[in-house]
Protein backbone atom coordinates (compact mmCIF):
# COMPACT_ATOMS: atom_id res chain seq x y z
CA UNK A 1 0.00 0.00 0.00
CA UNK A 2 1.23 3.34 -0.91
CA UNK A 3 2.11 6.00 1.60
CA UNK A 4 -0.50 8.03 0.05
CA UNK A 5 -3.25 5.45 0.14
CA UNK A 6 -2.09 4.92 3.69
CA UNK A 7 -2.71 8.45 4.69
CA UNK A 8 -6.33 8.70 3.03
CA UNK A 9 -7.18 5.82 4.51
CA UNK A 10 -6.01 7.52 8.28
CA UNK A 11 -7.80 10.94 7.66
CA UNK A 12 -11.05 8.96 6.58
CA UNK A 13 -11.10 6.84 10.26
CA UNK A 14 -9.87 9.55 12.03
CA UNK A 15 -12.40 12.30 10.93
CA UNK A 16 -14.93 9.78 12.34
CA UNK A 17 -13.27 10.04 15.53
CA UNK A 18 -13.10 14.13 15.50
CA UNK A 19 -16.89 13.91 15.15
CA UNK A 20 -17.34 11.53 17.79
CA UNK A 21 -15.83 13.78 20.14
CA UNK A 22 -12.21 14.72 19.25
CA UNK A 23 -8.35 13.31 19.09
CA UNK A 24 -6.49 13.59 21.52
CA UNK A 25 -2.65 13.05 21.62
CA UNK A 26 -0.59 13.69 24.43
CA UNK A 27 2.56 11.93 22.98
CA UNK A 28 4.91 13.37 20.13
CA UNK A 29 7.95 15.69 19.51
CA UNK A 30 8.38 18.23 16.70
CA UNK A 31 11.65 18.75 15.18
CA UNK A 32 13.00 22.53 14.75
CA UNK A 33 11.38 23.16 11.08
CA UNK A 34 8.22 20.88 11.65
CA UNK A 35 8.11 19.96 8.10
CA UNK A 36 8.88 16.53 8.44
CA UNK A 37 7.48 13.30 10.37
CA UNK A 38 10.04 11.26 12.68
CA UNK A 39 10.50 7.86 11.14
CA UNK A 40 8.71 7.09 14.48
CA UNK A 41 5.48 8.91 14.13
CA UNK A 42 4.19 7.31 10.69
CA UNK A 43 0.90 6.46 10.74
CA UNK A 44 0.87 2.33 10.04
CA UNK A 45 -0.88 -0.06 8.18
CA UNK A 46 -4.02 -1.89 9.14
CA UNK A 47 -3.18 -5.04 11.25
CA UNK A 48 -6.38 -7.50 11.82
CA UNK A 49 -6.00 -9.26 15.27
CA UNK A 50 -8.51 -10.64 17.47
CA UNK A 51 -9.38 -8.79 21.22
CA UNK A 52 -7.97 -10.77 24.42
CA UNK A 53 -11.52 -10.27 25.85
CA UNK A 54 -10.01 -7.98 28.60
CA UNK A 55 -9.17 -5.37 26.32
CA UNK A 56 -9.77 -3.81 22.94
CA UNK A 57 -6.55 -2.76 22.88
CA UNK A 58 -3.55 -4.25 22.36
CA UNK A 59 -1.50 -3.29 25.16
CA UNK A 60 -3.64 -6.31 26.73
CA UNK A 61 -2.43 -8.77 24.14
CA UNK A 62 1.05 -7.39 24.85
CA UNK A 63 3.65 -9.81 26.72
CA UNK A 64 4.32 -7.41 29.50
CA UNK A 65 6.71 -8.90 32.29
CA UNK A 66 5.32 -9.00 35.91
CA UNK A 67 8.89 -7.15 36.84
CA UNK A 68 10.75 -4.40 35.83
CA UNK A 69 14.76 -5.39 34.81
CA UNK A 70 18.21 -4.07 35.20
CA UNK A 71 19.05 -1.60 32.72
CA UNK A 72 21.73 -3.97 31.11
CA UNK A 73 21.61 -2.18 27.30
CA UNK A 74 23.74 0.12 25.54
CA UNK A 75 21.45 3.64 25.61
CA UNK A 76 24.25 4.70 22.77
CA UNK A 77 27.69 3.50 22.41
CA UNK A 78 29.77 4.75 25.47
CA UNK A 79 26.79 4.03 28.13
CA UNK A 80 25.41 1.58 29.56
CA UNK A 81 22.58 2.24 31.48
CA UNK A 82 22.72 5.61 32.80
CA UNK A 83 22.29 8.80 34.17
CA UNK A 84 24.09 9.93 31.29
CA UNK A 85 26.64 12.86 31.92
CA UNK A 86 26.61 14.67 28.62
CA UNK A 87 30.53 16.39 29.60
CA UNK A 88 31.71 13.17 29.26
CA UNK A 89 31.02 13.48 25.64
CA UNK A 90 33.61 16.22 24.98
CA UNK A 91 36.78 15.95 23.24
CA UNK A 92 35.88 11.67 22.65
CA UNK A 93 34.99 12.56 18.76
CA UNK A 94 31.57 13.38 19.28
CA UNK A 95 29.50 16.53 17.57
CA UNK A 96 27.12 18.29 17.76
CA UNK A 97 25.12 19.84 15.00
CA UNK A 98 22.25 22.27 15.34
CA UNK A 99 21.05 25.36 13.31
CA UNK A 100 20.51 28.93 15.26
CA UNK A 101 18.34 31.89 13.59
CA UNK A 102 20.10 35.21 14.18
CA UNK A 103 18.36 38.40 12.55
CA UNK A 104 16.87 36.10 10.42
CA UNK A 105 19.25 34.27 8.96
CA UNK A 106 19.72 30.44 9.68
CA UNK A 107 23.16 29.35 10.76
CA UNK A 108 24.24 25.99 11.11
CA UNK A 109 26.94 25.13 13.73
CA UNK A 110 28.40 21.98 14.38
CA UNK A 111 31.08 21.71 17.81
CA UNK A 112 33.40 19.59 19.44
CA UNK A 113 32.44 19.98 22.78
CA UNK A 114 28.52 20.16 24.55
CA UNK A 115 29.75 23.11 25.62
CA UNK A 116 30.19 25.00 22.99
CA UNK A 117 26.21 24.87 21.72
CA UNK A 118 25.45 28.18 22.15
CA UNK A 119 21.75 30.11 21.16
CA UNK A 120 18.94 31.38 22.45
CA UNK A 121 16.66 30.91 19.19
CA UNK A 122 13.90 28.39 21.08
CA UNK A 123 11.43 26.59 18.62
CA UNK A 124 8.33 25.75 20.38
CA UNK A 125 10.41 25.50 23.59
CA UNK A 126 12.68 22.61 22.09
CA UNK A 127 16.08 22.95 20.43
CA UNK A 128 17.00 19.85 18.16
CA UNK A 129 20.99 19.14 18.52
CA UNK A 130 21.87 16.36 16.45
CA UNK A 131 24.96 14.46 18.13
CA UNK A 132 27.00 12.09 16.10
CA UNK A 133 30.02 9.74 16.97
CA UNK A 134 33.29 10.03 15.69
CA UNK A 135 32.09 7.87 12.13
CA UNK A 136 29.89 11.01 11.46
CA UNK A 137 26.85 8.45 11.73
CA UNK A 138 23.67 9.71 14.10
CA UNK A 139 24.08 8.37 17.89
CA UNK A 140 21.08 10.13 19.23
CA UNK A 141 18.98 13.53 19.11
CA UNK A 142 19.09 15.88 21.91
CA UNK A 143 16.17 17.70 22.90
CA UNK A 144 16.92 21.21 25.18
CA UNK A 145 13.87 22.33 26.51
CA UNK A 146 13.62 26.21 27.65
CA UNK A 147 11.30 25.37 30.94
CA UNK A 148 11.56 22.21 33.13
CA UNK A 149 9.67 22.59 36.57
CA UNK A 150 8.50 26.03 36.41
CA UNK A 151 12.13 27.54 35.71
CA UNK A 152 12.79 29.12 32.13
CA UNK A 153 16.10 29.22 30.50
CA UNK A 154 17.23 32.02 28.34
CA UNK A 155 19.57 29.77 26.35
CA UNK A 156 20.76 26.40 25.95
CA UNK A 157 23.54 26.18 27.68
CA UNK A 158 21.70 27.09 31.05
CA UNK A 159 18.91 24.55 30.27
CA UNK A 160 21.97 21.92 29.35
CA UNK A 161 23.75 22.97 32.53
CA UNK A 162 20.37 22.65 34.66
CA UNK A 163 19.79 19.37 33.04
CA UNK A 164 16.43 20.60 31.19
CA UNK A 165 17.32 18.01 28.36
CA UNK A 166 15.68 14.49 26.83
CA UNK A 167 17.35 12.40 24.35
CA UNK A 168 15.11 10.51 21.65
CA UNK A 169 17.07 7.51 21.47
CA UNK A 170 18.12 4.91 18.61
CA UNK A 171 15.58 1.75 19.36
CA UNK A 172 18.07 -0.03 16.53
CA UNK A 173 21.05 0.93 18.23
CA UNK A 174 19.93 -0.13 21.42
CA UNK A 175 18.50 -2.84 20.63
CA UNK A 176 20.82 -3.87 18.50
CA UNK A 177 17.86 -4.84 16.01
CA UNK A 178 16.13 -3.81 12.64
CA UNK A 179 12.64 -2.42 13.17
CA UNK A 180 9.68 -1.36 10.20
CA UNK A 181 8.35 1.72 11.59
CA UNK A 182 5.59 2.03 8.89
CA UNK A 183 3.46 -1.07 9.60
CA UNK A 184 1.12 -2.21 13.11
CA UNK A 185 2.99 -5.38 13.16
CA UNK A 186 6.75 -3.42 13.16
CA UNK A 187 5.25 -1.49 15.59
CA UNK A 188 4.14 -4.47 17.64
CA UNK A 189 7.79 -5.59 17.60
CA UNK A 190 9.35 -3.02 18.30
CA UNK A 191 6.90 -2.32 21.67
CA UNK A 192 7.39 -5.96 22.37
CA UNK A 193 11.23 -5.71 22.36
CA UNK A 194 11.28 -3.13 24.89
CA UNK A 195 9.01 -5.20 27.09
CA UNK A 196 11.54 -7.94 26.85
CA UNK A 197 14.41 -5.87 27.71
CA UNK A 198 13.43 -3.60 30.20
CA UNK A 199 10.27 -5.62 31.82
CA UNK A 200 7.41 -3.87 33.28
CA UNK A 201 6.83 -0.38 32.89
CA UNK A 202 6.47 1.81 36.15
CA UNK A 203 3.72 3.37 34.62
CA UNK A 204 1.46 3.58 31.56
CA UNK A 205 -1.07 6.80 31.36
CA UNK A 206 -3.68 7.23 30.02
CA UNK A 207 -6.66 9.99 29.39
CA UNK A 208 -9.00 9.46 32.56
CA UNK A 209 -12.05 8.70 30.55
CA UNK A 210 -10.36 6.46 28.91
CA UNK A 211 -11.41 2.42 29.15
CA UNK A 212 -9.23 -0.32 27.62
CA UNK A 213 -12.96 -1.92 26.40
CA UNK A 214 -15.26 0.47 24.14
CA UNK A 215 -18.76 1.07 24.16
CA UNK A 216 -20.28 -0.68 20.77
CA UNK A 217 -18.89 -1.52 17.52
CA UNK A 218 -17.43 2.15 16.45
CA UNK A 219 -13.96 3.52 16.42
CA UNK A 220 -11.95 4.15 19.73
CA UNK A 221 -8.45 5.53 20.42
CA UNK A 222 -6.45 4.78 23.60
CA UNK A 223 -3.10 7.11 23.85
CA UNK A 224 -0.31 6.17 26.39
CA UNK A 225 2.54 7.06 27.70
CA UNK A 226 4.75 4.13 28.87
CA UNK A 227 7.56 4.88 31.80
CA UNK A 228 10.24 3.39 33.19
CA UNK A 229 11.33 5.34 36.49
CA UNK A 230 14.96 4.37 37.43
CA UNK A 231 15.02 7.31 40.12
CA UNK A 232 17.56 9.09 38.72
CA UNK A 233 16.12 9.55 35.21
CA UNK A 234 13.13 7.83 33.44
CA UNK A 235 12.91 5.85 29.95
CA UNK A 236 9.96 6.84 27.96
CA UNK A 237 7.64 5.71 24.79
CA UNK A 238 4.09 6.41 23.49
CA UNK A 239 1.81 4.27 21.53
CA UNK A 240 -1.46 5.60 19.82
CA UNK A 241 -3.98 2.67 19.39
CA UNK A 242 -6.75 3.47 16.43
CA UNK A 243 -9.49 0.70 16.18
CA UNK A 244 -12.22 0.25 13.93
CA UNK A 245 -14.37 -2.39 16.39
CA UNK A 246 -16.44 -3.41 13.32
CA UNK A 247 -14.26 -3.86 10.70
CA UNK A 248 -11.63 -5.28 13.16
CA UNK A 249 -8.95 -2.81 11.79
CA UNK A 250 -6.40 -1.64 13.70
CA UNK A 251 -3.41 1.35 13.25
CA UNK A 252 -0.82 1.63 15.65
CA UNK A 253 1.75 4.85 16.20
CA UNK A 254 4.76 4.66 17.93
CA UNK A 255 6.28 7.53 19.62
CA UNK A 256 9.93 6.90 20.26
CA UNK A 257 11.86 5.68 23.11
CA UNK A 258 13.27 8.35 24.68
CA UNK A 259 15.73 9.21 27.90
CA UNK A 260 14.81 11.74 30.51
CA UNK A 261 16.62 13.56 32.93
CA UNK A 262 14.07 14.28 36.34
CA UNK A 263 14.40 18.05 35.88
CA UNK A 264 12.57 17.62 31.96
CA UNK A 265 9.82 15.10 32.84
CA UNK A 266 8.49 16.67 35.89
CA UNK A 267 5.06 15.93 37.59
CA UNK A 268 2.43 13.83 35.73
CA UNK A 269 -0.85 15.39 34.12
CA UNK A 270 -3.94 15.16 36.67
CA UNK A 271 -5.76 14.41 33.29
CA UNK A 272 -4.13 11.19 33.18
CA UNK A 273 -4.62 7.87 35.44
CA UNK A 274 -2.27 4.66 35.12
CA UNK A 275 -3.69 1.40 34.47
CA UNK A 276 -0.73 -0.59 35.12
CA UNK A 277 -2.55 -2.58 37.41
CA UNK A 278 -4.96 -3.19 34.96
CA UNK A 279 -2.55 -4.73 32.24
CA UNK A 280 -0.04 -6.56 34.40
CA UNK A 281 -1.03 -7.95 38.24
Amino acid sequence: MSKNNIFKIVGALLAVVVVGGGIFLFLGNNDDNNKKDSPNEVINDNSKKNSSGKSDFWLADANIPSKTFDLNVKLFDDFTGAPIDLKKLDNSGYTFSYTNYDSGKSVDYKVNSISEVKGKDWYSSRKEIKVSNSSDELEFTLVVKSKCNKKEYNTYEEAINNNCFEISLNEEKVFNKKFRYTDTEGVKEIVQEIFNQLGKPTHIYVRKGDKLTMDGDGIGQLSSDIIYDYKTFKLKFGMLDTYNKKHDYRMLNFYGLSYLTNESYGPDSLNTKDIIDELVK
